[in-house]
């Protein structure tokens, strides 16, 4: 499930923009750009909501500076706005802004530019990561990284990938030599904000996420698949995911 996060900024997006979004997507919120850059250090985000008066504040260009270098280029944001002026405009799209709507919001037209920017996040967002196969194999796979769900811990030096196969059409589950630390897997790959160690042996991609479950102790993810969750590690597993 894709996550957007709405940055009030001193302004307030309507409930009734809102509602509609929430069966599809996972929705946070930030009272303020300072939030939102806090935010993000730890939570993956598809496309981002900006809601404010002046689409030059410096505030906002600091903000898109933060996550460009962060992120090099790949969240859309769209920016509401009271001002409707041309030369503003071509001001904001020089800053990468995906895209511009003007109060009063038309919510068909805004539903769409969702729509759209969420596309274009999918298509651009295709991180990969290339693991080894098991001893003795030596062949080498790579994984989009928004197609894994969990990685487990399976024996000694070696893990498991579970995933999605694009064109086989169904779930994997395959082992591949890894001889560091369970824990050290997502700094390894520069994935701190996707994937998240939820127990000793299992690593969880949050975005995958549908469910926490407190009473006993497993997340649930969009696959169906559940996998435990260890005292310790529900503190960060909840801060990815809402």
């Amino acid at each position: 499930m894709e996550s957007i996060l709405i940055i009030q900024n001193g302004n307030k997006l309507d409930e009734s923009l809102i509602s509609p979004l929430l069966p599809l997507y996972k929705i946070y919120e930030a009272k303020n750009i300072a939030e939102a850059i806090d935010f993000i250090q730890d939570v993956f985000i598809d496309v981002f909501i900006i809601v404010t008066r002046d689409y030059v504040d410096l505030g906002i260009k600091q903000f898109l500076i933060e996550l460009h270098s962060d992120r090099s280029l790949l969240t859309p944001v769209i920016l509401i706005s009271e001002i409707n002026d041309e030369k503003l405009q071509a001001q904001a799209f020089t800053n990468k802004i995906f895209s511009l709507i003007s109060k009063p919001v038309v919510e068909i037209n805004f539903l769409e530019e969702i729509k759209k920017s969420i596309m274009l996040s999918s298509l651009v967002d295709e991180r990969t990561i290339t693991l080894i196969g098991k001893r003795g194999t030596g062949v080498e796979k790579t994984y989009k990284v928004r197609n894994i769900y969990l990685i487990e811990r399976h024996k000694h030096r070696h893990i498991i990938v579970h995933s999605w196969d694009e064109y086989q059409r169904q779930h994997m589950q395959e082992e591949y030599f890894f001889s560091f630390p369970l824990s050290s897997f997502p700094k390894k790959f520069n994935l701190e904000k996707h994937l998240k160690q939820c127990h000793q042996s299992w690593l969880v991609n949050v975005n995958k996420i549908t469910k926490i479950d407190e009473q006993d102790m497993e997340v649930h993810l969009e696959n169906k698949q559940r996998a435990p969750v260890g005292a310790t590690y529900l503190k960060q597993i909840k801060g990815g995911k809402s």
